[in-house]
């Protein structure tokens, strides 16, 4: 019996630890993808609003390929992110839940961090699409419009696994001493700002 409890005590042990590693590897992948994105995505949105700039100083010509690289390069961000995202907070069998039930008031916080800057960086691509449509040509519009469609198109997929590692991240502490009224806060705020760009820009 006494060897039984030892082998129980270290099998706990052993499994702390790896608990623990899946949660923080979760957690800094959803904080990395987040980061990237917002890097690759503040030069592609500077080069757009340039490049839209130009237009009004009649060079259209020019600035067809600037839009549609940059507005490319926003929509592949976007499905990096989301890839990353939805690999490293799922488990072979798609659960998310399981590993999260010991997180700590840091590991939430962390968690609450990244969803508001992923609000952030959905505002400014909502804002730059907005741009593209109301201040080109017709031409222009026509020529990035399967661009335009891709970044439309990769938006919600972006947001689906970040809210629901949120989520379960947000269920798994509620019942606990744990702080998660800012983490419920902008999990909310994420879905409304998913309403207005699809009610804005028509997702």
């Amino acid at each position: 019996m006494k060897f039984l409890n030892i082998l129980s005590l270290v099998s706990f042990a052993s499994a702390a630890p790896a608990l623990q590693a899946r949660q923080n590897t979760a957690i800094g992948t959803v904080k990395n993808a987040v980061a990237t994105l917002d890097s690759a995505t503040k030069g592609n949105i500077q080069a757009i609003q340039g490049a839209v700039a130009e237009v009004k100083n009649n060079v259209e010509a020019q600035v067809e390929v600037v839009l549609k690289t940059n507005i490319q390069g926003i929509a592949d961000a976007l499905k990096k992110a989301t890839d990353d995202i939805t690999k490293g907070t799922t488990g072979a069998g798609g659960a998310i839940g399981g590993d999260l039930k010991d997180l700590t008031q840091a590991q939430i916080n962390e968690v609450r961090d990244a969803i508001a800057a992923a609000q952030r960086i959905l505002r400014d691509i909502g804002a730059t699409v907005r741009l593209t449509a109301t201040d080109l040509t017709p031409a222009l519009k026509s020529a990035i419009k399967s661009e335009v469609d891709a970044v439309k198109a990769a938006i919600q997929p972006f947001v689906t696994p970040l809210t629901t590692f949120g989520e379960a991240a947000r269920a798994a502490r509620a019942s606990l001493a744990i702080g998660i009224t800012g983490l419920s806060t902008v999990i909310a705020e994420l879905g409304g700002i998913l309403s207005r760009l699809i009610a804005s820009i028509g997702l």
